[in-house]
């Protein structure tokens, strides 16, 4: 490839078959656009369908855990969550059993905007739901043949624990889900390994846009507040003993602002003041705590292995995770509680 630039190193990106969540045409497109920002690496080089060549960023780290909550470094997070929020329209929705309406909103910026049809009501009432409980039968299928139920009574409860979730997942999940609103882009995987930051100049850069689709506003914020409770290497732990919804919420209050200042627009669109008026509560944004945990909770029993189980669960990272996200939306629950005995 001919380049005016000397390319010290760069990435290679082979597209696997990860199913119809992944769009490749459509994370190309936000990664050039995030390069052209500078909020990201160039791309070098694509073959659409089969593999990418990217720019290494030199001189990056991944946000260390102990930096999760810092101020100065979620400032520079807020800005970028933002911008991504304007690379495609913004979309009404309306959400009704397993089907849902959208209808782009002119915002009156004249710059060509993406127009995405892919959003996260979709993904989890359809295609991780099915996933989840076809693999997960075939792992509680192996279960029962080995454990019985009168010596293994820990086991038979955390294993029915998690079928009593993905019984009852749509009615977890819409208890928690507007029927009705406005959704935008949204990154979708926002968490510390996924953002990189340069020593010289401390600046942040976005990685990873394969799971970018239609999503709530603030998803991607809560998101990210959400994964400083959790650590996946060397060793997964999850620290939700030290989970503290005052002080998340502050971080994402903070982005709500800068969100609707960029988008007064939606105040002319019917119902447009009173949902920015909902998504800035504290209620608004536990429930996006409780969605994301729900979604992760399928993702986890999507890869569920009954070969890697032992009698700690241990041996099972993907069930241990799934039950950890159990925990997390419980607490949420627990704390929407509190807010409805307030009022």
């Amino acid at each position: 490839m001919e380049t005016d630039e000397r390319i010290v190193q760069l990435l290679y990106r082979k597209f696997g078959a990860l199913s119809d969540s992944v769009n490749h045409e459509l994370e190309i497109t936000i990664i050039k656009y995030l390069a052209n920002k500078g909020y990201g690496p160039k791309l070098l080089h694509e073959v659409p369908g089969d593999y990418r060549l990217s720019e290494y960023l030199v001189g990056t780290t991944s946000i260390p855990k102990e930096k999760g909550l810092d101020k100065s470094l979620l400032d520079k997070l807020i800005h970028i969550l933002n911008l991504f929020t304007s690379i495609s329209y913004t979309y009404r929705y309306k959400a009704n059993g397993d089907q849902i309406s959208l209808i782009p909103i002119d915002d009156g910026i004249k710059e060509k905007r993406i127009e995405v049809n892919k959003n996260q009501y979709l993904n989890c009432m359809v295609d991780w739901l099915e996933k989840a409980r076809t693999v997960y039968k075939k792992f509680t299928d192996q279960f029962r043949l080995k454990y019985s139920k009168e010596k293994h009574q820990k086991e038979w409860a955390d294993v029915e624990l998690v079928q009593h979730y993905l019984d009852n997942f749509k009615e977890y999940f819409l208890q928690n889900f507007p029927s009705k609103g406005f959704f935008v882009l949204n990154h979708n995987d926002t968490h510390r390994l996924n953002l990189l930051l340069r020593k010289k100049d401390q600046k942040l850069f976005l990685i990873d846009q394969e799971f970018a689709f239609l999503n709530l506003p603030g998803n991607d914020m809560a998101n990210y507040l959400n994964e400083v409770f959790f650590n996946y290497e060397p060793d997964y732990y999850c620290s939700l003993d030290k989970l503290d919804f005052n002080k998340t919420y502050m971080f994402y209050e903070k982005f709500i602002e800068q969100f609707i200042q960029g988008h007064k627009f939606l105040e002319k669109q019917e119902g447009g003041k009173e949902f920015l008026k909902t998504i800035k509560t504290k209620k608004y944004f536990i429930q996006l705590t409780n969605i994301i945990n729900l979604y992760f909770f399928l993702w986890s029993f999507c890869y569920t292995d009954f070969a890697a189980w032992d009698k700690d669960h241990y041996g099972e990272y993907y069930f241990v995770h799934g039950v950890d996200r159990i925990k997390f939306y419980l607490a949420g629950m627990k704390e929407i509680e509190k807010i409805k005995n307030k009022n």
